[in-house]
């Protein structure tokens, strides 16, 4: 919503304060209708999972890769914040959407949604490593555990808490963004810049670092946003407080990676299951770890942790006593000498003593906690970048640490409540994304679809970057044409890059294919999704023959926007590491080759959510050198886009 300026107002007549009281009213506004549609869709995403796990079979969630079945759990360690790390593994691959970073339930057999909630920590081709903030149940070291993925309810209420607070701002960059004031700029001059960029990422370096509230960074696939935004970070680093955010963990430790190699220290901030492991040493676990006053607080922890384990197989035989007790009545009643309930006075006082054992180690374990806090804030403090997720932006350990600058990667895929959250905490504000590509993943807010970036985005603030180095330039031109205004160039060494084997079924000298499978849809039993049989089929061919041709297991994407075909082709292709994705989840990522499986194959024409042509966008522009289109001709024609891209595909193959 663009909340219109006063044009020549004096800002201290009544007039004017009379105006710009009603602007504070209509952005009061603006934030409880945000605030409203994250309540819907945290309602919405609530009742989605728990219907689902009610519903479905576990088999039919773990086909949907939003379960692991038959897991057997073991106790590893006690981590840093006393988290206990549990390791879960079976002999059989497991193939599932549950990523690094997820919230999970963990259940014995069937599903108790009061089980404890973890975080995925690790994942490997047959295990999982969970961790837990709390102590969780004696089943979980034990068989046929079942871990299904569950909602992650801090991030939504950080949400709100967010816009409440900006609600209440009257800050600057609020004012900006909101269309009440102008923004800002300043004559900034660059004199070196440390990497080798093209003149459109220059420009957009240097006008981020002149405007003084906020700029966009536009970027297409393959165009370097990331690289963009780690120069901005390099040049403000030594003079500023800088909070770099993003969506998705993913993103962070890109960004990471790239100023690791300009020489740039950062603190990443997040749960150590969401690091990855080759910016390790950035996060704030390794670098509390790596302190010297660490080495005793670890030795005190496990020193403690066995001491709590003997009072534990104490307490244990008695707890049939308890009765409804708590601790605190059993040592009362010790003092008084006093039995109750049938419980003799000696079972009492032998229970208040080990329970006062209990007490004391639990004051040790707190006065560490407290100890090891200090640590953490001497790092946060001294940090002049910091990186984390727009949610993690909202954590206690962040919370009265205020920025020059924040900096949002991929703000085209956070929703409007998720950027607020990081920009709470700053005075200037930089966005880098592509309003082309997927938007935030929404379950019911549909207007939560419409990121800030898009809202804000025109030429004053923003610069566009021009040259992409990902794709031969036969498959970013489709993009190109109908997504960019054909504004985009690839450099000559990009231009006509090939792959070097040689396929029966494929000119590989030809990037772009299209494949017409004269199949049919289907939609399995209590699902909304679609599969494509033949599709599947014809993927299974030609990731078999490229591996036989040489082709690594690595350098191929399988993509389909349904998730039921995406079970399917990972139940055809289990027998290769071949990863298979929705769209999303190949969103900032690419491969050699990529081929998309469209599944809708009808007469009436329907297809879909395909009609969503960022989704599309995404699908075609993560092939490096070669991308195969598979899906039913006649029903694609019937939307125009659709199209000409089968013509543009056919051009291509003719040569």
């Amino acid at each position: 919503m663009e909340i219109p300026t006063v044009p020549g107002s004096n800002p201290g007549s009544p007039i004017t304060t009379l105006i710009n009281s009603f602007l504070i009213f209509l952005s009061m506004d603006y934030f409880d209708h945000l605030k409203e549609l994250v309540n819907i869709e945290r309602q919405y995403e609530i009742k989605q999972h728990v219907s689902e796990i009610k519903k479905l079979s576990g088999k039919k969630r773990e086909e949907k890769g939003r379960a692991i079945l038959n897991l057997t759990g073991k106790f590893l360690e006690i981590g840093l914040n006393n988290r206990f790390i549990f390791v879960f593994k079976r002999k059989k691959k497991i193939e599932t959407e549950i990523k690094v970073g997820d919230i999970v339930l963990v259940s014995k057999e069937k599903v108790d949604l009061n089980n404890p909630l973890g975080t995925v920590i690790e994942l490997g081709k047959k295990y999982i490593k969970v961790a837990f903030d709390k102590r969780p149940p004696k089943f979980l070291k034990g068989k046929n555990i079942r871990i299904d993925l569950y909602l992650n309810d801090i991030t939504f209420k950080r949400q709100i808490e967010a816009l409440e607070q900006a609600k209440k701002s009257q800050s600057r960059l609020k004012r900006v963004l909101l269309g009440q004031v102008e923004p800002q700029f300043s004559n900034v001059v660059v004199k070196e810049f440390k990497q080798d960029l093209n003149p459109s990422q220059k420009e957009a370096v240097r006008k981020a670092l002149s405007a003084k509230d906020v700029f966009l960074i536009h970027g297409p696939p393959g165009t370097g946003k990331t690289t963009v935004c780690a120069e901005i970070i390099f040049h403000l680093h030594k003079k500023e407080k800088i909070l770099v955010c993003a969506d998705s963990n993913t993103a962070i430790d890109n960004i990471i990676d790239k100023l690791d190699s300009l020489g740039v220290k950062c603190l990443r901030i997040g749960h150590p299951a969401r690091v990855d492991t080759k910016v390790i040493k950035y996060s704030l676990d390794h670098q509390v770890q790596g302190m010297k006053e660490y080495a005793s607080l670890k030795a005190e922890r496990e020193r403690l942790y066995e001491e709590w384990n003997k009072v534990q197989a104490m307490l244990d035989p008695i707890k049939k006593w308890r009765r409804g007790l708590t601790d605190n009545q059993i040592i009362k009643l010790a003092q008084r000498n006093l039995g109750i309930r049938g419980i003799p006075r000696g079972t009492i006082k032998t229970m208040a003593t080990i329970i006062k054992e209990k007490l004391v180690i639990d004051r040790k374990f707190d006065a560490l906690r407290k100890r090891e806090e200090k640590l953490i804030k001497k790092l946060i403090n001294n940090a002049n970048v910091i990186c984390t997720t727009n949610s993690t932006a909202g954590s206690e350990l962040l919370k009265d640490i205020k920025f020059d600058t924040v900096i949002i990667d991929e703000a085209t895929q956070a929703t409007e409540p998720s950027c607020w959250i990081a920009i709470n905490k700053g005075k200037r504000l930089i966005m880098a994304g592509d309003h082309k590509q997927l938007p935030p993943t929404v379950l019911a807010a549909e207007e939560l679809k419409e990121t800030l970036f898009e809202k804000v985005i025109n030429e004053k603030i923003s610069a566009f970057l021009d040259t992409q180095y990902r794709m031969n330039e036969k498959i970013c031109l489709f993009s190109n044409i109908y997504f960019y205004n054909s504004r985009l160039k690839t450099p000559d060494h990009i231009k006509d890059q090939t792959l070097n084997i040689k396929l029966r079924s494929i000119d590989t000298k030809k990037p772009v294919h299209f494949i017409n499978i004269d199949g049919k849809e289907e939609q399995l039993k209590d699902s909304t999704s679609f599969i494509n049989r033949k599709e599947a089929e014809k993927v299974v061919a030609l990731v078999e023959e490229m591996l036989k041709a040489g082709v690594k297991d690595e350098q191929i994407g399988v993509i389909s926007p349904y998730d039921d075909q995406v079970a399917l082709l990972r139940k055809k292709l289990e027998h290769c590491d071949v990863e298979v994705h929705t769209v999303d989840g190949f969103q900032g990522r690419e491969k050699d080759i990529i081929i998309v499986s469209f599944v809708r194959a009808n007469k009436k024409g329907e297809i879909g959510f395909l009609k969503d042509y960022r989704r599309l966008n995404v699908a075609l522009t993560r092939a490096k050198y070669l991308l195969i289109l598979l899906g039913n001709e006649k029903t694609l024609k019937h939307d125009k886009l659709y199209a000409k891209l089968i013509k543009y595909a056919k051009e291509v193959m003719k040569g």
